[in-house]
Parts: C-alpha cells; sequence; structure tokens
C-alpha cells in the first residue's frame, strides 16, 4: 500500500460517513445542517479523488489495486449519495436515476480490470 491507495481507501471510508450523516437525527434536518455537512465531507471525498491520481502519476507509484479502487470509490461515493438523496427528497432524485447507474458501474469496473490484465501482460512480454 502507498500514500494514494490510502487516499483512496479514506474516500472509500467516507461513504458510511455521508451515509449516516444523512440518514441520522443527530443533526438538525430543518436548518439544513445535516445537507451542508454531509456536502462539506462529500466535496472533501472528492478532492482526495484528484490528489491520489496527482500523487501516484507525480511519484510513479501507478499500482493494479489503485487502478481497481480508484473508479470503485467513485461510484460507491456517488451511489450512496443519490440512494440518500432518493430517500431523503424523492423530488431532486428520481429512484430510477439513483439505480440505474448500475450499468455504468459495471461497465467502469470492467474497463479497469481489463485495463490491469492488458497491462500485465505488456509487461510479461
Amino acid at each position: 500500500m502507498n500514500l494514494p491507495n490510502y487516499i483512496t481507501m479514506s474516500r472509500i471510508a467516507c461513504v458510511p460517513l455521508i451515509i449516516w450523516v444523512l440518514t441520522s437525527r443527530f443533526f438538525n434536518a430543518q436548518n439544513g445542517e445535516r445537507e451542508l455537512v454531509a456536502s462539506g465531507l462529500f466535496i472533501l471525498a472528492s478532492i482526495t479523488d484528484g490528489i491520489d491520481g496527482y500523487l501516484a502519476r507525480r511519484r510513479g507509484q501507478i499500482t493494479t489495486m489503485g487502478m481497481l479502487l480508484d473508479p470503485l470509490a467513485d461510484k460507491l461515493l456517488i451511489a450512496a449519495a443519490f440512494i440518500c438523496l432518493v430517500q431523503l427528497e424523492p423530488r431532486i432524485v428520481p429512484a430510477w436515476i439513483a439505480g440505474g447507474g448500475h450499468r455504468a458501474r459495471v461497465s467502469g469496473q470492467r474497463t479497469a480490470v481489463d485495463r490491469s490484465i492488458t497491462r500485465v501482460h505488456h509487461r510479461g512480454q
């Protein structure tokens, strides 16, 4: 594990935290407190997406694990936000949008796996 992979893992760890913020009664829903906190977490997690990619390229630390985890972290973050928004306010995000991303997620994961297999294959020759 290297620093870019740890940063990616922190983005994955933000997913349950964002879900908890949006669904718990700990934050005041009347003042929009939970939406602001969740938005802040989402923005911070989104910023780490650029940081981990930059660091991986700059340091030459691009790994197969990172190539697989990075798109997965992105999809988990976005899917969790959409699903919570459907639960909180269905008029903002219709359920078919939140659920319809499955095909895109699977496609993105296949692309990442194909790239890593191609990379390994070319190294072996």
